[in-house]
């Protein structure tokens, strides 16, 4: 008989190595896959979210200028401005203070959520909505030889890539004619409301990497892209006086116009059209003061506070034409003050003389107040917010 005290000393079997079922080696792998496909695809997702809306490769719009430009017009970003960003928060204040209680009864429950998101508003939110807005503008006019061309250019803020993914899938949906100009794509639209069947009134857009320009002429656009054109960096602006001009004006001004003498300008007509809407308005016959030529004028377009203000000087008069030109810009400021003063706007309007210059600086005062007495006498008459007709059911 064995000895029980050995027995009991004696060592005890290991236990089976522990086993995985092939099912959860399985569960596992395709676990461990899926957290790693999830975390690529976020990761591509934020990317790609990140490219769509970032502000892309862009060239200063200002670039478009060339040496048969003959007028141009251009804006800086306003979140960079202190004066819009004070009247863009006056503007809200006004909104604020609107009753829902005056709106229509279908417009009050949206308007009062308005109001929730509106009524601490300050500086700060207002530069984070007008950060969305584009960081630059430039328009100009080209003298071609047989026409005054226009083009536009914009540089947005952010999306400029997703807009440009959709203007092309816009064009491809509408059957847009596209045609190919040295690598760049130029996309035709004919527009349905031209008057003149025999003259469609066609647009023209392209991208010079993802800054778009939009033109109401082919080859303008084709010219525009040419002496834009670079590969890694954009290289300097060609030199010109209007230039020169327009960074002097940029210095001070939110908006900047440059204007030189043209042939093929007919500004009595232009502003003859532009006033037209107006009460009593001035014939083309009665601005041909405005066609008196001169060497360049500028305009910068700021604002201090509610108040917009306008400087014009005009350059390269002859004596007697100064005399001339102040005395038509007096008769339009007067026509202006009493116009703007039927719609409780207060115009002041300066015209400053020298031996072959003008200067004219015009303010317009407290469009706040203007806004605010606007929105309320549409409320009182029952309009309701932004239908955009007046009470009378006019434009």
């Amino acid at each position: 008989m064995k000895d029980s005290k050995a027995f009991d000393n004696a060592p005890l079997p290991a236990p089976p190595a522990p086993t995985r079922s092939k099912g959860l080696k399985t569960l596992m792998t395709c676990g461990c896959g899926c957290a790693v496909l999830m975390l690529l695809t976020a990761i591509g997702g934020y990317l790609g979210l990140r490219y769509f809306l970032g502000p892309g490769d862009q060239i200063p719009t200002d670039h478009m200028l060339g040496e048969d430009t003959v007028f141009v017009m251009h804006m800086d970003a306003l979140s960079q401005d202190v004066g819009a960003k004070e009247l863009a928060v006056e503007l809200i204040q006004v909104v604020g203070k609107i009753d829902p209680a005056d709106l229509a009864p279908e417009d009050r429950e949206a308007f009062e959520e308005l109001l929730d998101g509106i009524k601490d508003f300050g500086t700060e939110d207002v530069e984070e909505i007008i950060s969305f807005l584009p960081s630059s503008m430039t328009l100009i006019a080209e003298d071609n030889g047989t026409e005054l061309t226009k083009s536009f250019g914009i540089n947005l803020s952010s999306g400029s890539r997703g807009l440009k993914w959709l203007i092309k899938s816009h064009a491809m949906d509408r059957a847009w004619t596209t045609h190919d100009h040295e690598g760049f794509e130029i996309w035709e639209a004919s527009s349905e409301s031209s008057a003149d069947e025999s003259e469609p009134d066609n647009g023209f857009i392209g991208f010079q990497h993802d800054t778009l320009f939009l033109s109401n002429n082919q080859e303008a656009l084709q010219w525009l892209l040419d002496r834009t054109a670079y590969e890694d960096e954009p290289g300097p602006p060609a030199e010109s006086e209007l230039r020169l001009h327009l960074e002097q004006l940029r210095k001070r001004w939110l908006i900047s116009c440059v204007l030189r003498d043209s042939p093929r300008l007919d500004l009595a007509t232009t502003f003859a059209e532009a006033l037209s809407s107006v009460e009593n308005p001035l014939t083309p016959a009665e601005l041909d003061w405005l066609n008196t030529p001169f060497s360049h004028a500028t305009t910068g377009i700021g604002f201090v506070g509610a108040d917009m203000t306008v400087r014009i000087e005009i350059s390269g008069l002859t004596k007697e034409d100064v005399a001339e030109v102040a005395a038509g810009f007096e008769q339009l400021g007067d026509r202006l003050s009493a116009t703007l003063g039927e719609q409780d706007l207060e115009l002041l309007f300066e015209v400053i003389q020298g031996s072959s210059s003008l200067a004219i600086n015009a303010n317009l005062l407290s469009l706040q107040a203007w806004v605010e007495e606007q929105l309320k006498s549409d409320l009182k008459d029952g309009q309701p917010l932004g239908d955009g007709k007046t009470s009378e059911g006019g434009d």
